[in-house]
C-alpha cells in the first residue's frame, strides 16, 4: 500500500442543526442529494426535534494527492479539537448583504460580553464526549452543544437545543427589532474550526490534518428537499470566479442536469413563490434523457439570466423563483452563472450526445416517488 503523506478532514464544511430533543440525534446527509430517514424519524417520541450531528472523518493521501484510505482509531491515535462560538450579537445587524449596516447591541460597551465562546474542546480516543457549556451572553451561560467520538474515533459535532432568550429581559418587539435583529437577545446556533492531530501506531509519525469547519444552524423542517442553489453550487461558483477553477466542457445529464431538475420539481412543495405546481411538474417530461429539443428550449426560456441587474424584472423568464435578500420580490434570484451556462449547453445538446452518458440510463430506476406523481398526476 502507498505511503500516507497527508491527511484531510472530510467534509471540509459540515452542517449540524439544533433541536430540542434532549437525547436523540441523527447523523446528517453525507452524500449529495441523499437523505436517509433516521430511525424513528426526525422527531423523538414526544414530538421534539432531533438534533442533526455533523460527522467528520480523516482520509489519507499519497504525495501526489491521491486518496489511499480512511484513517480510524484502528490505525492511529486521533486527537480532535473543535472550537464553537456564537459572535453575531457583537457583530453588525443583518440587513441583507449590506456590509455597512450598524452594529447590533450598539449600546453595550463591553463587546466581549456579547460573544458566546466556551473556548476549544479536545478529545482523544473512541467513545468520548466533551460539552461546550461554559460560554456566556451578558453574564448568562448559554450551552452550544457538544463533540463526541464514535467507536472508530470519528468525530461527531452536535449543536445547541434551539434555545433563545434575554438575560436582561429586553423587549422582544422593541423599536428597530425584526426577525433577524433583536438587541439583548441570544440564540444557540454556532460555528467554528475543526483540527486533528494523528499519530500512526505502526510508524509513530504524527500528522496535522488539513482542517475543516462546522456550522451548527437551525433545523431543516423539510429535510429531503434541497434548495435549487446548493452550498456546493455557491462554492463552486466562487472557486471558478476567484480561484481559476476550470470546469469540464461537456455537460453530464446525470451529474449536472438531473439533480437541478430534481430540486426544482421538489421545491414547489415548500415555496410560496411557486403558485402552480403544474409548471414544475412538467419538468419530469425530460427525465430520463434525451427528451425533446422543444422541451429543453421551453425550460431554458423560463430561466432568469444572472447577467441581469438585481433590480431589473425578467418577466416572463422568472425561474427558478427563489427568495433572496439581494434580489427584490419581482426580480427573484437566478441560478448561478455556472448552472445557467450548464442549462444553456443542455438546451441545444444533440440527443445522441446526451444519451451517450452511460449513467443516464440508470436515472429511470432512481426516480423518487414525486417523479412518478408528476408524470402521472391524479
Amino acid at each position: 500500500m502507498a505511503t500516507i503523506a497527508s491527511l484531510k478532514i472530510h467534509p471540509a464544511i459540515g452542517i449540524a442543526r439544533v433541536g430540542n430533543s434532549p437525547n436523540d440525534f441523527f447523523i446528517g446527509p453525507e452524500e449529495p442529494g441523499v437523505h436517509r430517514r433516521p430511525n424513528g424519524g426526525y422527531k423523538d417520541a414526544q414530538g421534539r426535534i432531533k438534533r442533526q450531528a455533523a460527522r467528520f472523518r480523516l482520509f489519507g493521501y499519497d504525495s501526489k494527492g491521491r486518496l489511499i484510505k480512511e484513517t480510524t482509531s484502528k490505525d492511529a491515535t486521533i486527537s480532535w479539537t473543535v472550537h464553537l462560538a456564537n459572535k453575531k450579537a457583537a457583530w453588525k445587524r443583518f440587513v441583507g448583504l449590506n456590509p455597512n449596516s450598524p452594529p447590533r447591541n450598539a449600546s453595550v460597551i463591553d463587546r466581549n460580553s456579547l460573544v458566546i465562546d466556551p473556548g476549544p474542546r479536545s478529545l482523544s480516543g473512541p467513545n468520548k464526549v466533551a460539552d461546550f457549556d461554559t460560554g456566556t451572553f451578558l453574564g448568562s451561560v448559554v450551552p452550544l452543544g457538544e463533540m463526541r467520538t464514535d467507536r472508530q474515533g470519528r468525530l461527531l459535532v452536535l449543536g445547541g437545543f434551539g434555545n433563545s432568550g434575554s438575560p436582561i429581559n429586553a423587549p422582544f418587539d422593541a423599536p428597530g427589532n425584526d426577525f433577524a435583529n433583536r438587541d439583548g437577545w441570544h440564540d444557540d446556533v454556532s460555528d467554528g474550526p475543526i483540527t486533528a492531530s494523528v499519530t500512526f501506531k505502526a510508524s509513530g509519525k504524527t500528522f496535522s490534518a488539513l482542517p475543516a469547519w462546522v456550522i451548527c444552524g437551525p433545523p431543516k423542517f423539510a429535510p429531503p428537499i434541497d434548495n435549487i442553489i446548493t452550498m456546493y453550487d455557491t462554492l463552486l461558483q466562487v472557486a471558478v470566479d476567484k480561484l481559476g477553477l476550470k470546469l469540464p466542457a461537456k455537460v453530464s445529464f446525470t451529474n449536472d442536469i438531473y439533480p437541478l431538475l430534481q430540486r426544482a420539481i421538489n421545491i414547489g412543495w415548500v415555496s410560496g413563490m411557486i403558485t402552480s405546481k403544474h409548471a414544475h411538474q412538467t419538468l419530469a417530461a425530460v427525465v430520463p434523457p434525451p427528451s425533446s429539443t422543444s422541451a429543453r428550449l421551453a425550460i431554458f426560456a423560463k430561466l432568469r439570466d444572472p447577467a441581469l441587474p438585481p433590480n431589473q424584472s425578467s418577466e416572463p423568464a422568472d425561474m427558478p423563483m427563489i427568495w433572496s435578500d439581494y434580489y427584490p420580490d419581482d426580480a427573484n434570484q437566478p441560478l448561478t452563472k455556472i448552472q445557467y451556462d450548464t442549462m444553456k449547453k443542455w438546451k441545444t445538446a444533440i440527443s445522441s450526445t446526451i444519451g451517450q452518458d452511460p449513467r443516464s440510463r440508470r436515472i429511470k430506476s432512481r426516480q423518487p416517488d414525486w417523479i412518478a406523481q408528476a408524470s402521472n398526476p391524479a
